[in-house]
């Protein structure tokens, strides 16, 4: 029977093991998310690195700059808390350290004292006196029993000590362990602050010289402005074309059924009895089976979906933005530009068909790629390497990116759709992929 003073005990118990699970789990997400930080750092220094004898700024680079900023300044929070759970860590090693030395302490007190004792009794002719010196046989076995029972205690005594002297050296080695950590910690947070310092020198000098080209920024905006038009209406016409050729289909496949349910049909009456049937409307049916499950596929991974390139940063999220460096100037986006390294390959985010490659003037090939209701468009690349009706899978190569205005960096243009009966809608693609 469990007493109420075992309960509070086990309570207690199962209180410290919760917590110190949540505590290491806690120092695992940090340690995790410092990794994944220092990786986005190491990838877009190598992209920024890149362009050090360039010296035409875009819009593109000033973006990772921001990103870079962003990363470290979140590195350096992260580093801080480690520092924060390492300095609780010391405090709460100090104080085990401190009741261990006091329980030791307590031990070896206690062990003196059995060991006086056990010399004072060390001859065999008192023992025995003493156990002859019983009144019964009863007293006899018990003082016997008692002579056992020291014994023993005073070797688990001994033993206690020495699990409590390896317990303190643990919780010693710890503490040093600790101690080390939070300075390599420290260390890492002041190279983290200088090189965040030198980032944000760099971006201020991107600023200045983006400003001082505004003239030609404008021009280059309206270029763009007049290909994302261009490749907006173009993903229209493709995905039109493809409706009109799926309602084709879809009629062929009723006229057929009509032509067999005829042929098969026992009515006798005479061509002048026969009702002319309507025709209806066949709309391009997206609820239907096939396209239903491919749909459905698609959906079950939103914000899980790989992103188009192997590394890089957003340089330009979807919906109107504000350009960095000139007022009152927004700059609308269909999708998500991600600026990378020069020439990088561009990979598919799902399984699906090619549904789709065309040319843009100036602006690349584009790639469509069709998921039941859905659309992935994969635009600015040099070169492709798959055919419209081409069976993919996820994260296979569709081709490579155009070289960027510096002729270093790279930016893939990444658009979402979904094909409704009445419409087609714009998602947005940061959304869907993998954060």
């Amino acid at each position: 029977m469990i007493t109420k003073g075992n309960k509070i005990l086990l309570f207690i118990l199962t209180f410290l093991v919760s917590t110190a699970l949540i505590a290491q789990k806690e120092v695992d997400k940090l340690k995790k998310q410092e990794k994944e930080l220092q990786k986005k750092i190491r990838d877009n220094k190598k992209i920024l690195t890149e362009k050090q004898n360039i010296e035409k700024i875009t819009i593109a680079e000033v973006a990772i700059l921001n990103q870079q900023i962003a990363h470290r300044d979140e590195l350096i929070g992260n580093y801080s808390q480690q520092v924060n759970n390492i300095t609780y860590q010391i405090e709460e090693t100090k104080n085990d350290i401190t009741r261990h030395q006091t329980e030791l302490g307590k031990l070896k007190k206690r062990y003196i004292e059995l060991i006086r004792y056990a010399y004072r009794h060390r001859n065999t002719y008192h023992r025995l006196l003493f156990v002859f010196a019983a009144t019964s046989f009863n007293q006899a076995y018990v003082r016997i029993k008692y002579l056992r029972q020291f014994a023993d205690h005073r070797k688990k005594q001994a033993q206690r000590i020495r699990e409590k002297q390896r317990e303190l050296a643990r919780k010693i080695a710890e503490l040093k362990n600790a101690k080390t950590e939070k300075q390599e910690l420290l260390g890492k947070t002041e190279i983290e602050k200088q090189n965040h310092l030198a980032d944000k020198a760099k971006q201020q000098d991107a600023l200045a010289k983006l400003k001082s080209e505004e003239h030609t920024i404008k021009q280059t905006l309206a270029d763009q402005e007049k290909q994302r038009e261009k490749l907006t209406a173009e993903i229209k016409r493709a995905i039109e074309e493809e409706i009109r050729r799926e309602r084709a289909r879809e009629r062929e496949r009723m006229a057929k059924a009509e032509a067999n349910k005829k042929n098969k049909s026992t009515n006798t009456k005479t061509n002048t009895d026969k009702t002319t049937v309507p025709k209806k409307e066949v709309h391009y049916d997206v609820e239907r089976e096939g396209m239903a499950l491919e749909s459905a596929e698609f959906e079950k991974n939103r914000g899980r979906l790989p992103w188009p390139v192997e590394k890089g940063e957003i340089t330009q999220h979807f919906g109107r933005n504000p350009h960095p460096t000139l007022k009152e100037v927004w700059i609308s986006n269909n999708g998500i530009d991600i600026g990378t390294g020069k020439s990088a390959k561009v990979r598919t985010v799902f399984e699906g068909k090619v549904s789709s490659v065309f040319v843009i003037p100036n602006a690349g090939k584009c790639v469509i790629v069709s998921y039941g209701a859905y659309r992935t468009v994969y635009a600015n690349l040099a070169e492709v390497s798959v055919t419209k009706g081409q069976e993919l899978k996820t994260k296979q190569n569709i081709g490579t990116l155009l070289p960027g205005e510096d002729g270093n960096i790279s930016e893939a243009h990444f658009e979402i759709w979904k094909v409704t009966t009445n419409d087609m809608e714009k998602q947005n693609p940061a959304l869907w992929l993998y954060r």
